[in-house]
Formats: structure tokens, C-alpha cells, sequence
């Protein structure tokens, strides 16, 4: 009971952290913009980026798309 008690909360503390490194956006592009290799059409998505892979989810659709981009951190947003 105790090693299923201690493997349930490694699994659960490992996924917490997943969760918490990805850092999550709400995008809306008014026109086709591009994203690294990938196009994406006008609309509003949510952006997911972790390490240096970007996923967009279309929010009407559900539909994901993935690439790699350079994320780059300054001392001021823009």
C-alpha cells in the first residue's frame, strides 16, 4: 500500500511540474501570420511554449500545430 501511495504522488508531483513549465498564451492574429515553419490563418488561438517548441491551438477548432521557434527573454516587454 505504501509503495502504490508513493508512486501515485511521484506521478502527480512530475505532472504538476509538466504543467507548470509550459507557459501558456491567449493569441488573436487579425491576418495569415507566420510562426517559425508554419502559417496560420487569421483567428484566435491559444499559444503554448515550452523550451524552444511553440504549440498553436485553433480555439474554434481544437486543431494543434507544433514547431520550433527562438525564444529570446529582455529585460522589458514590448
Amino acid at each position: 500500500m505504501k509503495l502504490k501511495t508513493l508512486v501515485l504522488a511521484a506521478v502527480l508531483a512530475i505532472f504538476t511540474m509538466s504543467l507548470a513549465i509550459a507557459k501558456t498564451y491567449d493569441v488573436a492574429f487579425s491576418s495569415t501570420t507566420k510562426a517559425g515553419s508554419i502559417q496560420l490563418k487569421a483567428g484566435q488561438y491559444r499559444m503554448s511554449v515550452s523550451g524552444n517548441k511553440v504549440t498553436f491551438t485553433a480555439v474554434d477548432t481544437q486543431k494543434s500545430v507544433s514547431t520550433e521557434v527562438k525564444v529570446e527573454t529582455t529585460d522589458t516587454k514590448f
